[in-house]
């Protein structure tokens, strides 16, 4: 049955609570998690009237969880004492958008520290088949459900679930798959810390090209960017190693909203050439009377350096 017992303002706060929980979890120190205790437990004490004070709640479960998994071996009493009290928010507060992440932070406690996978599946599923919820947190919990059934040893609905997920959240011939960020923890790809420096430099990187494009009459609608590791004096750091152009991202004119990137060859929209000139024009990198066909390369010549 579906209650839902928020408090008004707290709906329109809804979508960020999901987001500062899934981007909770990442390499933090115990002082770190001791303070974050502190601060929701606060919170939870002081303002029980206040719109955070649900989102406090979720917060304070999530700071303890955090904290259990720092030892190792994990104390499964510590565990279950965790799954009681999301279990406790979910009865307090109802099955709502609001409560979907927790509910999925339960079933995974379920499946990978209770031994217990046939309880995350039911979870799960009743998450993904749940009239509201966000496409988002629906992908990922098809995912922990994918996983779940690996473990169960059944891996053709592992696959239809992956499938679904890639289906739906990036075509391109499906050349490119959605990968989160448990697959990259779990495969060992990268550490959460290092995640964490991709993110914050693709959203600095984002904030930049949003306003230097803005600023010539373009529309970036979006870019890619790619990342690498390198050994660097010993020590393994995460490098950018892409370039920033109409290969790499779409741009449209502001008013006209014509497409001014590699959209125009993929989708034989001609005029490629002074598409991308348009482009180089308005950011001042060719003159603006020039008009470059084609670009010709002379025989590379060695080039002596003489000290004087």
């Amino acid at each position: 049955m579906e209650k839902d017992n928020l408090p008004d303002d707290e709906h329109d706060n809804e979508d960020e609570v999901g987001k500062d929980s899934e981007e909770f979890h990442g390499d933090i120190t115990e002082e770190e998690i001791e303070n974050a205790e502190e601060i929701f437990s606060y919170i939870i004490d002081k303002f029980p009237d206040s719109k955070n004070y649900l989102t406090a709640r979720e917060m304070l479960i999530l700071t303890r969880q955090e904290m259990v998994k720092q030892n190792f071996p994990v104390d499964t009493t510590a565990i279950r004492e965790l799954v009681k009290d999301y279990q406790l928010l979910i009865d307090q507060l109802g099955l709502n958008t609001y409560t979907l992440n927790a509910y999925r932070e339960k079933a995974l406690l379920h499946a990978f520290y209770l031994n217990e996978p046939e309880i995350a599946v039911d979870i799960l599923q009743q998450i993904i088949s749940y009239p509201q919820v966000k496409p988002d947190l629906q992908a990922q919990a098809k995912l922990d459900l994918g996983d779940i059934y690996i473990i169960l040893e059944q891996p053709w609905e592992s696959t239809l679930l992956y499938y679904q997920v890639e289906k739906s959240h990036k075509n391109d011939e499906l050349g490119d798959p959605l990968v989160a960020k448990e697959h990259i923890l779990e495969f060992n790809w990268a550490k959460a810390s290092e995640i964490d420096l991709i993110k914050d430099c693709c959203l600095r990187i984002n904030d930049f090209m949003q306003g230097m494009f803005r600023g010539v009459g373009i529309k970036l609608v979006d870019f890619k960017l790619e990342f690498g590791r390198a050994n660097i004096d010993g020590k393994k750091e995460i490098l950018l190693a892409d370039e920033i152009s109409p290969d790499t991202c779409r741009l449209w004119d502001v008013v006209s909203e014509k497409k001014l990137d590699k959209d125009r060859f993929r989708k034989d929209l001609g005029n490629i050439i002074q598409a991308y000139q348009e482009v180089a024009r308005r950011l001042g990198i060719i003159h603006e009377e020039a008009n470059i066909s084609e670009v010709k390369f002379g025989k590379p010549q060695a080039v002596n350096l003489k000290k004087k």
